[in-house]
């Protein structure tokens, strides 16, 4: 079957240099079909027209792999948590956020719920030891809710552009291994 990616990304977008645009031109340039759309208002987004735009990218496009990044994770728990996805069979989610996260500007997809599946046959959590906006105790806590394996990365910040993260060869190893 022919790789299908679902890139999403979190608050205020994964412009270059960040990995997911990195990995987007670097799957795309091997033939490898992608989207990797810019959700609405990323500086201030409003949870209902994420999960909206998100939703119609699943029907239309219909993904056999989703990698997912800071608030594009919470995103994932909240549609997991209402919605029986169908058709995914990897998921990568990075750097999500502890799910009672108190930011003004993405309130409204918290509380997030840690939902029972993820609606994913092969599933990877990636943390970071010294990420500000989750901590090991929290990293903890949603690995053994979501009984999902996880790596956790050494000093990787939020493994993001601003942690130094553009080539993000981890990313590009699990979507491509069997």
């Amino acid at each position: 079957m022919a790789l299908r990616v679902l890139i999403l990304h979190g608050w205020n977008g994964s412009n270059p240099p960040h990995w997911q645009d990195w990995l987007a031109k670097k799957l795309e340039s091997e033939g490898v079909e992608v989207s990797f759309p810019m959700l609405p208002n990323m500086s201030r987004p409003e949870r209902d027209i994420w999960e909206k735009s998100v939703l119609d990218e699943l029907e239309n496009f219909r993904p056999n792999a989703v990698v997912c990044h800071s608030l594009g994770a919470v995103l994932w728990f909240h549609l997991a948590d209402k919605h029986a996805i169908e058709g995914v069979e990897k998921l990568l989610l990075v750097a999500p956020p502890d799910v009672h996260t108190t930011i003004d500007e993405v309130a409204s997809f918290f509380p997030a719920p840690l939902p029972k599946e993820l609606h994913a046959a092969k599933k990877l959590l990636v943390v970071s030891d010294s990420d500000p906006y989750l901590s090991m105790k929290q990293a903890g806590e949603m690995f053994r809710t979501l009984d999902i394996p996880t790596k956790i990365l050494q000093d990787a910040g939020h493994i993001n552009s601003a942690s130094g993260h553009g080539p993000f060869p981890l990313a590009y190893d699990f979507l491509i291994s069997e």
